[in-house]
């Protein structure tokens, strides 16, 4: 179940990722803040997305949770780069604060 769940997860974090690709070549504190104002819909619809994913699975438990964040963290998908890791790693973090005891 778990390596479907984190399939899931991967695939709604996937375009936030790919989208914060483009922050590393940004050169300014005012280019950056422009790059997250033209991406605030995307990231909020993943954030949803990926705390709708856990509220959705009742059984899931804070253990599956962490199991889940060490899974899609270490997926080959993210293997290439540091920065897609910590992105991953934040982003599922930050969608899931409070639920189900998870705290970043």
């Amino acid at each position: 179940m778990k390596d479907t769940v984190s399939e899931t997860l991967l695939q709604i974090l996937m375009p936030l990722v790919v989208a914060e690709r483009e922050a590393e070549g940004l050169q300014s504190a005012e280019d950056y803040a422009a790059f997250r104002e033209r991406h605030a819909v995307l990231n909020a619809r993943v954030l949803a997305a990926l705390k709708a994913e856990v509220d959705a699975r009742e059984t899931l438990s804070l253990a599956d949770m962490q199991d889940l964040h060490s899974m899609v963290v270490a997926h080959p998908a993210l293997r290439g780069s540091v920065s897609d890791r910590a992105v991953a790693g934040a982003v599922l973090s930050e969608a899931w604060q409070g639920l189900k005891g998870w705290r970043r």
